[in-house]
């Protein structure tokens, strides 16, 4: 049977593709044929991608699968940042602090010509990155070339700028463009020509954003499927950003007004996301 993609294209339905995605998210293959066998009632023609999603996430939390649930969500979980949510550059400076940089957000810095408000300055030891941040909320949209040219436009006017100021120290010694969806394949050409370095959704391969945020364990909260949405605004004035954060929170979530049936499954995600049990399971 065929399936409809986010970008309205209709493709066969691939059963190792599907495989291979629950297998990237830490499930087992003995997990994996459960998962088929529960969901194979539930496929039909023309489905989209997003109701498969919907009816996996479902039976993965029905089976107590809550690393693997948490790391299969994750894509949806860095959409639900954003504009109505944890501002995504703030999330991706705390991704940056938890590799060990020293991080600003939105900072007003001199240009050469003009005066530019840039969304994140990393730095450590000698090395200071500019660093752009461009959300979408739709997952079929792709960072266009437009974006690269702008953000390598604004970053070489910074960078002459603070090469210019004996004041400005360290130096400028890169930009990064982040994204959390792909990037398309004219502005990834551009971007490696003029040296712009890229992270988005399986890009660079093999060390997409997805990658560096399972490595690390830095799973924002949105991951919690037992986490009901309207607290989340909540945890994240309180510095709650990922699972890690809200694992000895208990009193928090109590104080929040959380049952204690459900404090108890929302520990217990976190503790499964954050061990990242999926490389035990591999």
């Amino acid at each position: 049977f065929n399936i409809i993609k986010a970008t309205g294209e209709t493709v066969p339905f691939s059963e190792e593709k599907f495989r291979r995605s629950l297998r990237n998210s830490g499930a087992t293959e003995v997990d994996i044929n459960a998962i088929l066998e529960k969901i194979r009632p539930y496929l039909k023609d023309r489905m989209t991608t997003n109701e498969l999603y919907k009816i996996t996430h479902q039976i993965l939390r029905q089976m107590e699968l809550l690393s693997v649930g948490g790391h299969y969500n994750l894509k949806q979980a860095i959409r639900m940042l954003g504009p109505s949510g944890f501002p995504f550059e703030r999330y991706c400076a705390e991704l940056l602090k938890a590799q060990g940089y020293e991080t600003a957000v939105d900072q007003e810095t001199k240009g050469k010509c003009v005066i530019h408000e840039l969304d994140i300055i990393a730095a450590k030891q000698n090395e200071r990155l500019m660093i752009e941040c461009k959300f979408h909320s739709e997952p079929s949209e792709r960072c266009p070339i437009q974006t690269a040219l702008y953000i390598k436009a604004r970053y070489d006017d910074v960078k002459i700028g603070c090469d210019q100021d004996p004041k400005c120290n360290p130096k400028y010694t890169g930009c990064w463009l982040v994204t959390n969806t792909k990037f398309s394949s004219v502005a990834i050409d551009y971007s490696v020509c003029v040296e712009l370095n890229l992270l988005g959704w399986t890009y660079p391969r093999e060390r997409g954003l997805e990658k560096i945020i399972d490595e690390n364990g830095l799973h924002p909260i949105t991951c919690l499927s037992f986490l009901p949405k309207f607290l989340q605004q909540d945890l994240f004035r309180q510095g709650i950003i990922f699972c890690h954060d809200l694992i000895n929170k208990r009193a928090l979530l109590k104080q929040l007004g959380v049952e204690e049936s459900k404090i108890q499954k929302i520990l217990q995600e976190c503790a499964a996301i954050s061990k990242n049990e999926r490389n035990s399971n591999a």
